[in-house]
């Protein structure tokens, strides 16, 4: 659309209010048509009877014959743009009209040469009719187009060329015209009135653009407000489960923390036997609120990362110690084969990964325990963590990664708040590292977290 025919409040300023106006125009402008065919066969007719006994058989015959096909092309535009409209297919039916807005430059050219039918007559009547008729059609015909700048104006330009071929022809048939006053008047007069048109044209797009402009601001707007208070929602929602899980997942750890207290009080000899109990149970609790904080962090936006050079051996092995203690109290082992490699990468943020992916692997293993391995392939390093448990159905494969999610379907623990896997996949996503996941129902899950290495650390 012009840059001149925006104003000073609204203008289209960016490709994106273009795209969306176009098909919208081109709506209107269908809208304004598509129930005109009658009253444009009428008019048809009514300019036929008045002028049939004043002008040639052939001529008028001609004229009349064309209109027809006019309108057969009239409808079957209108017919198959409102299809794809009714399609939804609106980008589609907006092309569709553009590739045959060449029938608008037929419809202004036959109505314009129309006048070149009055030329032989001498009543005032008569010319009285067309001179309506010019004035009625143009300027109801430059309403209808007005929306879309491209119709209008190729209406406007062949209505004119219609007008004045008829004059021009008028008097190379009739050179008696030519000496009158009067013809030279009527000619700058048609002059005129095409450039009246025409700014009156321009002034109704004036308003369709400003009026179509307001309207997609109004629709940006309500979209954001929509997407805004639906993100505050989501927030709430996620508020309102973190509470209500962290009063159902911690209740169990903290009344166990207290229940080994009691016993302490009343036995002390019952210490040696209560400290690796109490330790499991401080850990859970402090594993809570890890995964709180990291959650906390994340939504706002404050995780900082702290690149260095660093042996991803020293941090696995770390790990698995600490995993160990915790899978010996339940029967399970954590295996490992390692590999020294150096590594750019935040140590701190590393740990939560894939003490995380460890930690849920043992879990859900109610026999054997996980294996962590290393290994190189072309420029990643893949650590990997494989475990014995019941295994994740295929269709469970994404949703695992979602925040609270809680397999119903798996045999394992009930501590935590199924936030492991969700800060996995989110600190992940920062770091630039990739989750894969591979598992078989009652054969276990293997999990690797693909760390790219740069060429002179493989």
């Amino acid at each position: 659309m012009p840059n001149r025919f925006s104003n000073q409040t609204y203008e289209t300023s960016s490709a994106q209010e273009k795209r969306w106006m176009r098909p919208v125009a081109i709506e209107l402008v269908a809208f304004n048509v598509k129930n005109t065919h009658k009253i444009y066969l009428l008019g048809c007719i009514s300019v036929l009877a008045a002028l049939y006994t004043h002008t040639n058989l052939f001529v008028w015959s001609a004229w009349f014959s064309f209109h027809v096909v006019l309108i057969a092309m009239r409808v079957k535009l209108m017919y198959r743009y409102l299809k794809l409209v009714n399609r939804n297919q609106i980008d589609a039916a907006a092309l569709y009209y553009e590739k045959n807005t060449y029938i608008v430059g037929i419809s202004g050219l036959l109505w314009g040469c129309t006048s070149y039918l009055f030329a032989y007559s001498e009543q005032y009547l008569l010319n009285v009719m067309y001179l309506m008729y010019v004035i009625a059609y143009a300027y109801s015909s430059v309403i209808n187009f007005a929306s879309h700048y491209p119709s209008m104006r190729l209406f406007i330009l062949s209505y004119g060329t219609g007008l004045l071929l008829s004059f021009a022809a008028a008097g190379w048939l009739i050179p008696s015209l030519q000496t009158g006053l009067m013809y030279w008047l009527l000619l700058g007069g048609v002059v005129l009135f095409v450039t009246a048109l025409f700014k009156q044209g321009l002034q109704l797009n004036r308003i369709y653009v400003n009026s179509l402009l307001f309207e997609y601001k109004n629709i940006q707007l309500i979209d954001s407000l929509t997407k805004e208070k639906e993100s505050a929602l989501s927030a709430i929602a996620s508020k309102n489960r973190l509470i209500a899980s962290t009063a159902h997942d911690m209740r169990q750890p903290v009344l166990a923390l207290d229940l080994y207290a009691n016993w302490m009080t009343e036995d002390a000899n019952m210490a040696a036997e209560l400290s690796p109990k109490i330790k499991i149970a401080t850990r859970a609790v402090i594993n809570q609120f890890d995964a709180m904080f990291d959650l906390a962090q994340l939504n706002e936006d404050q995780v900082k990362i702290n690149l260095v050079e660093m042996d991803v051996l020293s941090i696995l092995q770390e790990l698995c110690d600490q995993q160990q203690i915790i899978a010996k109290a339940r029967g399970l082992v954590v295996r490992r084969r390692l590999k020294s490699q150096i590594i750019k990468r935040d140590p701190i943020l590393l740990k939560r990964i894939l003490g995380n992916i460890i930690s849920n692997s043992l879990k859900y293993s109610q026999r054997g325990g996980a294996l962590v391995a290393c290994r190189l392939k072309k420029q990643s390093l893949f650590i990997e963590v494989w475990d014995t448990g019941s295994g994740i159905d295929e269709q469970e494969l994404e949703l695992i990664f979602q925040e609270f999610y809680k397999s119903s379907t798996h045999a394992g623990t009930n501590d935590g708040f199924g936030l492991g896997l969700s800060i996995v996949k989110r600190l992940s996503q920062k770091l630039g590292h990739t989750i894969h996941v591979r598992s078989k129902l009652g054969a276990g899950t293997v999990m690797a977290v693909e760390i790219p290495l740069c060429p002179k650390t493989t």
